[in-house]
């Protein structure tokens, strides 16, 4: 008997190609970007914002100096914690494996994309809740209640709600996907 097709091929991996998921639509640094710091502890200066925001200019007569304010400075502390993960490739797995594995830069991306889901999972946790930004501004109604909730009249109250605290209008909205359908 001949032989058949499946006899004249084994089935191996393809070499050009693996498929491996990765989330690319991380937004923790787009909301809070990362500033390059030297030491992992220090501190940087901070300005009143009651200070920043009062209204002092006056009409000046011919001849005379301006009025003359200023504004409060201080420090504030920071601390950078170190965050690390890592995956073991054994010598035998990278002398062993298909040219498409690659198992060392797999092995980079699986680890930068756990440090980046900590991080991504950190930011909200620790910004969406209540009382970390000082006034929280929650609709009476869910807007899953689709019959009487108001998320569009809630989105411009939370700009306004911005816009008298800290005089600058706000130019983005984080928020989940169950949210967001």
């Amino acid at each position: 008997m001949l032989p058949t097709p499946q006899d004249a091929h084994v089935d191996a991996a393809l070499s050009q190609i693996s498929v491996a998921y990765r989330n690319e639509q991380y937004i923790f640094e787009e909301v809070f970007p990362v500033v390059p710091v030297e030491k992992q502890s220090d501190k940087y200066y901070t300005f009143s914002k009651a200070d920043l925001l009062r209204i002092e200019a006056a009409v000046r007569a011919p001849g005379t100096l301006a009025k003359r304010g200023g504004y409060r400075l201080s420090t504030t502390s920071f601390f950078c914690d170190n965050y690390a993960f890592g995956k073991s490739i054994p010598d035998e797995l990278k002398r062993n494996e298909d040219a498409a594995l690659s198992s060392e830069q797999n092995a980079t991306e699986y680890t930068t994309d756990q440090v980046l889901l900590k991080l991504e999972n950190q930011l909200a946790s620790e910004m969406f809740t209540a009382g970390v930004w000082g006034t929280d501004s929650t609709p009476s109604v869910l807007w899953s209640t689709y019959a009487t909730s108001t998320p569009i009249e809630n989105v411009r109250t939370g700009i306004e709600t911005v816009l008298l605290n800290t005089g600058k209008r706000p130019n983005q909205l984080v928020m989940g996907h169950q949210v967001w359908t």
